[in-house]
């Protein structure tokens, strides 16, 4: 099986630098710029099924790829976003003066949560069912899941067998195409956050 996992594109809350979490919001026009060429970079792909966050910005990037398709979006609550619980909204720039002592413990501890909200531990644990089943159910099959940055750092760790907590070492951009391969009872990572397709983009990611 394999697995494309596909950051959605960019948001105002991105283009502002701001927590964004379980917020909803909108794609920009460069937003949507980028799913369009996100489209464009996977028109030749076979894709069996699409799954999505049920955020609004997950969604939307899916459904520029789904409505060429003729294939349904398929809503799944698990692939939603991290809650950031106070910080969704602040900037990033903000997060060091506000929370020092969370600041100073979540690159190095995947319990640490998020002030109101998750840690990348729980992330991880939420969203592995589902996704660490899909080979099951699409032996074979080329899978596509729209989803979020922590959603994809964690699940490509846990796939790869580094602590929950290096998660935070891999970069995934906006619009960007990650893709895993499951075979001989194992994961392969086959690319990681690559977005040649928004090279002609004023992008973000």
């Amino acid at each position: 099986m394999r697995l494309l996992l596909l950051r959605h594109a960019e948001t105002i809350l991105n283009q502002e630098h701001r927590v964004q979490g379980l917020s909803q919001s909108d794609l920009t026009p460069l937003g949507q710029d980028q799913a369009c060429a996100l489209a464009e970079a996977l028109k030749e792909e076979r894709l069996d099924a699409i799954y999505s966050s049920p955020l609004a910005r997950a969604l939307q990037t899916a459904r520029a790829i789904a409505a060429a398709r003729g294939i349904a979006v398929q809503e799944v609550d698990p692939l939603k976003e991290a809650n950031a619980g106070e910080m969704e909204g602040l900037l990033a720039s903000e997060l060091s003066a506000l929370y020092p002592k969370f600041m100073a413990r979540w690159p190095v501890d995947a319990t640490a949560a998020m002030p109101g909200g998750e840690s990348l531990q729980q992330v991880q644990d939420r969203v592995w069912p589902f996704l660490g089943g899909l080979p099951e159910r699409h032996q074979d099959q080329t899978i596509a899941v729209f989803t979020h940055n922590f959603v994809i750092q964690v699940v490509i760790a846990k796939m790869l067998g580094m602590p929950t907590v290096a998660a935070l070492k891999l970069r995934i951009g906006l619009a960007s195409i990650s893709e895993v391969e499951w075979s001989n009872s194992r994961w392969t990572l086959v690319r990681l956050s690559d977005s040649c397709h928004l090279d002609t983009l004023s992008s973000l990611a």
